[in-house]
């Protein structure tokens, strides 16, 4: 994979965290009222209710780290990383980001496009 589609997939992935942000502060906001952007945040970093999305934000740092290496490294580890969280195991049933990531992928649209576009950039 050149390092343009590596920066392509990574844009993706952001995409799609943005998207699962996004979703969970509805839900968050359903329960706990309005939250401004330094609320959210301090969610996202300290609300064990949030700490599911931990590995897809551990697995862009890993794309970031990627493409800043001064030496070249294969990309093809960490894209197959990549496509195994976001894709449904019926055995990954007990662990949290894939529980919480099916069921946005169904409920929400933004989800589900983000979705559809980093699969095709990790193809």
């Amino acid at each position: 994979m050149d390092p343009s589609r590596i920066k392509a997939a990574r844009h993706e992935l952001l995409g799609l965290h943005k998207a699962l942000i996004d979703a969970a502060r509805v839900e968050l906001e359903r329960i706990d009222g309005r939250l401004n952007a330094n609320e959210m945040l301090d969610r996202l970093l300290n609300d064990e209710r949030l700490a599911w999305l931990r590995p897809l934000s551990e697995l862009i740092v890993a794309f970031d780290e990627l493409l800043e290496s001064e030496t070249p490294i294969d990309p093809a580890p960490y894209v197959a990383r990549a496509v195994a969280l976001l894709t449904y195991d019926a055995a990954a049933e007990a662990d949290p980001f894939a529980t919480a990531y099916a069921r946005l992928l169904h409920e929400v649209p933004d989800v589900t496009m983000a979705h559809a576009a980093t699969m095709r950039a990790l193809a």
